[in-house]
C-alpha cells in the first residue's frame, strides 16, 4: 500500500483579523465606554475548524475590569500544553478531539456594559462560543462485489478477482468530513477513469489488473489512499447482454460489457429490415464495424446509405457468420429482429416542459379543464397513479364514469398551463403514448383522444370497441403534418358517452416528436 497523508493546517493570521475586526471605529454611546466586542479568528464565518488547528479567541471589549476564558476538556495551547482557562485578551488554543466544543468568556466591566447599541443594567457579561471541530482527513473506503455481495480486500497487490462486466460499489469511509472525493481506476496500458461520485458504482469490462487511488480533501486537509494491483478482472461466465440498439445516422449496439476488435467481423453477419410508412426500403446494408472511442461496450455499424428517423428498422445478427466477442473472450450470440430506436427525434413535450413520462408530476399538475357536464364525470384530482406503469414509477390514470368523460390540461408547479407545442408548416410530427386498459364497458363508443385545438383534428385517437384485451400495455401513435407555423394547443380528452360501464385506463410515455422525411 502506498499511503500518503498531507495535513494542511490553516494558519489563521491574527494580524489580518485584527485589521478586519477593527476597520470600523465604533464608539459606544454615553460618557463611559463599557462595550462588549468578542470575536474569533473565524470572523463572520462558521466557527468550524479541524482537530489541532490554531484558533484565535479575541476580546476587543472596552472598559473590562476582569475576564476569564473557560475552554473545557481536550484543549491545549500552541505548544500542546493542556489549558483549561485563561485571563488573556487574545488566547490561542487548539482542540485535540473532534465534536462540538463550547468556550465561555466571563467579563466584569467598570460599569453597565453596552451590547451593540443597547445599554444593559449589569456590569457583568457572559459569552458562549460554540466551535465545531472535525477530525483529520484520512482517506478510507470499502468496496463490494454487487452481484455476490462480498467485500474486497483493501491492500496493495490484493488482486480482488471480479468477472468482467460485474458491478463494483465503492463507499467513502473517510474521517474529517471531506467534501471533495475522487476515485481513480487505472491500468498499466494507459486506461484511466476518474470520477467524483460517492458512493460510486461501476463496471470494469476488460481483463487485466487495475490500480485504485482514492483522494479525500476539504478546506482543512487532504489524504490519498492508493493500492496497486487492487482488482483483477477475469473473463466472465455471464452472457453478453444486448442492452439497446439506437441510431442516428449510424446504428449502435450497446452491450453489457466491452467488445473486442469488432472491425474483423463480417458485415454479412448483420441483416437489416427497413420500412418507411409501410413501404420497404432496400439498398441499405452494413459496411463495417467499429468501437465507440469512449464507450468500448458500444459497436457502431457503418451503413451503405442514409437512414431517417421515420424508418422502422429491425436488425438480426448471425453468429455463424460473424465473430463478435467480448473483451474478456465471451462469444456474442445471435439475435433476430431486434428493433432500432432513433435518438435523433426531438420530443417537443420534453422541450416545452410537458411531463409526458408523468415521472415528475403530482395530481396538481393535471388540471380539470372545466368543460362541465359529462366531461367532469371522472375521478377528478386522482389522476397520477403508481398502480400500473409502462416505465418508471408513475402513470396518468383515467377513471371515467359510465356515460362520462374527462378533459385535462397539464400545468407546471407555478400554475401555468403547458398545453402547447411549437410546430412548423410542412414538417412532419408523430404523437404517441402507451396505454393500459384496466376496465371497460361493452359498447363501441368508448374512446380516448389527444387532440390539437386547430380545427379539432384528431391527433391520437384510440377507439375502444369494448373487446380489447385488458391488463397489458400497448403503444398508440399517429402522424401529423403541420399546415402552419404556430404554437399548437392540445388537451387530453377521454369520452365514454354510451358505455355499459366505466372506462379505466393508464397512459404513460407520451411523446410529440419532430420527424425526418425520407426523400
Amino acid at each position: 500500500m502506498n499511503k500518503k497523508y498531507i495535513n494542511i493546517g490553516i494558519i489563521l493570521s491574527l494580524f489580518v483579523l485584527l485589521f478586519t475586526a477593527c476597520d470600523d471605529d465604533y464608539e459606544a454611546p454615553g460618557s463611559d465606554v463599557n462595550h462588549a466586542f468578542i470575536t474569533t479568528s473565524f470572523g463572520n464565518k462558521t466557527n468550524r475548524t479541524q482537530i489541532n488547528n490554531r484558533v484565535n479567541l479575541m476580546d476587543f471589549s472596552k472598559g473590562v475590569k476582569s475576564r476569564t476564558w473557560t475552554f473545557g476538556d481536550n484543549v491545549v495551547d500552541l505548544d500542546y500544553n493542556p489549558i483549561a482557562s485563561s485571563t488573556e485578551e487574545y488566547p490561542k488554543i487548539r482542540f485535540t478531539t473532534p465534536g462540538q466544543h463550547s468556550v465561555t468568556l466571563t467579563q466584569t466591566y467598570n460599569g453597565n456594559v453596552w451590547i451593540g447599541e443597547t445599554e444593559t443594567s449589569s456590569a457583568s457579561y457572559d459569552t458562549t462560543i460554540t466551535i465545531t471541530v472535525v477530525d483529520s482527513i484520512r482517506a478510507d473506503f470499502s468496496a463490494v462485489r454487487v452481484q455476490e455481495g462480498t467485500t474486497l480486500t483493501n491492500a496493495e497487490g490484493a488482486l480482488n478477482v471480479i468477472e468482467g462486466g460485474r458491478e463494483i460499489s465503492f463507499t467513502d469511509l473517510s474521517t474529517g468530513e471531506p467534501n471533495d472525493l475522487k476515485w481513480i481506476l487505472s491500468r498499466p496500458d494507459g486506461f484511466r477513469r476518474e470520477v467524483t461520485e460517492a458512493p460510486y458504482t461501476t463496471k470494469l469490462n476488460s481483463v487485466g489488473n487495475y490500480d485504485v487511488t482514492y483522494i479525500a480533501s476539504s478546506a482543512f486537509g487532504k489524504d490519498t489512499l492508493a493500492f496497486k494491483d487492487y482488482i483483477k478482472i477475469i473473463p466472465s461466465t455471464d452472457p453478453m447482454i444486448l442492452e439497446s440498439i439506437t441510431a442516428d445516422k449510424k446504428i449502435r449496439l450497446t452491450y453489457s460489457r466491452d467488445v473486442e476488435y469488432p472491425a474483423y467481423c463480417d458485415p454479412a453477419s448483420i441483416t437489416l429490415n427497413i420500412t418507411n410508412d409501410g413501404n420497404p426500403v432496400s439498398g441499405i446494408t452494413v459496411t463495417g464495424f467499429s468501437l465507440d472511442a469512449n464507450m468500448p461496450n458500444i459497436i457502431i455499424l457503418s451503413l451503405s446509405n442514409e437512414i431517417y428517423n421515420t424508418d422502422e428498422i429491425t436488425i438480426s445478427y448471425d453468429d455463424a457468420v460473424g465473430n463478435l466477442v467480448s473483451a474478456d473472450g465471451m462469444k456474442i450470440d445471435s439475435f433476430t429482429d431486434e428493433a432500432v430506436t432513433f435518438t435523433t427525434r426531438k420530443d417537443l413535450f420534453e422541450v416545452t416542459g410537458f411531463d409526458g413520462t408523468v415521472e415528475n408530476s403530482t395530481n396538481y399538475n393535471w388540471a380539470y379543464a372545466w368543460w362541465g357536464g359529462e366531461w367532469g364525470k371522472y375521478n377528478i384530482g386522482n389522476n397520477v397513479s403508481t398502480a400500473e406503469v409502462y416505465e418508471g414509477t408513475q402513470s396518468l390514470y383515467f377513471d371515467m364514469q359510465t356515460n362520462g368523460g374527462a378533459i385535462l390540461n397539464f400545468r407546471n408547479d407555478a400554475g401555468t398551463n403547458l398545453n402547447t407545442v411549437p410546430v412548423e408548416a410542412g414538417k412532419l410530427y408523430e404523437g404517441s403514448f402507451w396505454i393500459y386498459i384496466e376496465e371497460q364497458g361493452t359498447e363501441a363508443s368508448n374512446l380516448l383522444w389527444m387532440l390539437p385545438n386547430n380545427g379539432w383534428a384528431t391527433m391520437m385517437g384510440v377507439y375502444l370497441g369494448g373487446t380489447e384485451t385488458t391488463g397489458e400495455w400497448y403503444k398508440v401513435s399517429t402522424r401529423y403534418e403541420a399546415t402552419a407555423t404556430e404554437d399548437l394547443s392540445f388537451v387530453i380528452r377521454g369520452h365514454n358517452p354510451t358505455a355499459t360501464g366505466p372506462l379505466k385506463i393508464y397512459i404513460d410515455n407520451m411523446k410529440f416528436e419532430e420527424l425526418e422525411r425520407r426523400p
